[in-house]
């Protein structure tokens, strides 16, 4: 439980040795006070004993002369004086024995709590610097050891938030190794095996044309094919560049509306081959936007590439751009109503890399970049992009600046 008391662990110490040296100072006057109460119990006793011996002499010597009683007086005068210099000096000693032993004790006993607290402090540094990040230092007040606990919890947090960051970086970029490798080989394969085919029956194919046709053919599927490793090559490009902390906007005054239906237009025979039917909406006829025209280009294009894949089912798809007034930001919203996103992969769309296990079939898969592409893109313009897919359809919503 935490103590609000103390602020400061000086001021506590200090406290607690003002308190140590009151108790004690309180306990050696005590006790003090006890052996003085005791010595005059034990002097009582010794002169009541004394005066009935000296009576019964004086009884049994009653022709002692006043010379004698007068050397008696002196040399017990001498020695009570020799016995109170003794009990003087008994007294001083047991005065600063006792307040160092009580003070130390009462001392111990008041800063038990701060001394556990430093053990507790080094052993969990100790265990950090041996590499277990994931201890707790507990904080317990609002002193300075308490704020060195504090900070030291924020740097074992933050350190292991960049291991967990480079471990994920390093299974992705495996991952990532892995997948790419995978597609860039399956296509090669094919490319190459075609081509082999029509090298083998290219002196047979002048003179049958069945064989010219089926030539005809794998070149075509070799072409496909090789399309499909530049597609790749390109995302690869695209995903590097704008993952680059150097790359630099070149930004213009665009008409976002405008390149919004450019864009719709050069996806119409995509949406036609796949049955699909897009709806346009705009909050404004002209939406003057500052941005980097081929790259905004590039992120809503992805946008709706990945709507055309995975929209089919859904039969249609709604671009939707919103802008309350001109210098309010800009609202791009892409939507579709086909398969939904688990709700595992919405955390991770964005990732590089990162695919939708059921995006990695032929028909719809890339390289898992698109999206990461355009998250890149959107950052570099100041602005957020955000997914959210369920029954009412998946949405894509890019959020702008307009300067």
């Amino acid at each position: 439980m935490k103590n609000k008391l103390f602020r400061s662990v000086r001021i506590e110490i200090i406290t607690y040795v003002i308190i140590c040296f009151l108790l004690s100072l309180v306990t050696t006057i005590v006790i003090t006070f006890g052996l003085f109460m005791l010595r005059e119990v034990l002097k009582r006793d010794k002169t009541n004993y004394t005066v009935t011996v000296e009576g019964s002499n004086l009884n049994n010597r009653w022709g002692d002369n006043t010379t004698n009683s007068i050397l008696r007086y002196q040399d017990e005068t001498r020695i009570k004086l020799t016995e109170s210099r003794r009990f003087a000096g008994f007294i001083i000693l047991e005065v600063i024995a006792c307040f160092i032993f009580f003070f130390a004790v009462y001392f111990i006993f008041f800063t038990k709590r701060i001394t556990n607290y430093f053990e507790q402090l080094d052993k969990g540094i100790e265990e950090f610097s041996e590499g277990n990040f994931n201890i707790k230092f507990e904080v317990r007040n609002e002193d300075e050891l308490s704020n060195m606990a504090r900070n030291l919890n924020r740097t074992t947090g933050e350190i292991k938030r960049i291991l967990d960051k480079e471990r994920n970086e390093e299974k992705n970029r495996k991952e990532f190794i892995t997948s790419i490798a995978h597609d860039l080989r399956t296509p090669l394969t094919s490319v190459i095996g075609y081509l082999q085919l029509v090298m083998s029956k290219f002196p047979e194919s002048r003179e049958n044309e069945d064989i010219l046709v089926k030539n005809e053919e794998y070149v075509r599927i070799a072409y496909d094919k090789a399309i499909r490793l530049q597609g790749l090559i390109e995302d690869l490009f695209s995903f590097t560049k704008t993952d680059s902390t150097e790359l630099r906007l070149h930004l213009t005054e665009i008409d976002i509306a405008k390149l919004m239906e450019q864009l719709a237009d050069e996806c119409y025979p995509s949406l036609q081959e796949e049955g699909l039917s897009l709806e346009f909406r705009k909050s404004a006829e002209v939406m003057m936007i500052e941005a980097d025209g081929e790259l905004m280009a590039r992120a809503v294009a992805n946008l709706l590439t990945n709507a055309i894949k995975y929209g089919k089912d859904g039969k249609k798809i709604i671009i939707d751009l919103y802008q309350e007034d001109k210098d309010s930001d800009l609202y791009i919203r892409v939507i579709n109503y086909g398969r939904l996103i688990p709700k595992k992969d919405i955390e991770h769309i964005f990732d590089r890399f990162y695919r939708v296990e059921d995006s990695r079939s032929l028909e719809t898969g890339g390289t898992g970049l698109g999206l990461a592409i355009t998250k890149n893109i959107v950052n570099l313009h100041g602005g957020n992009i955000c997914v959210k897919s369920d029954l009412y359809g998946t949405v894509f919503e890019i959020v702008l600046p307009v300067k």
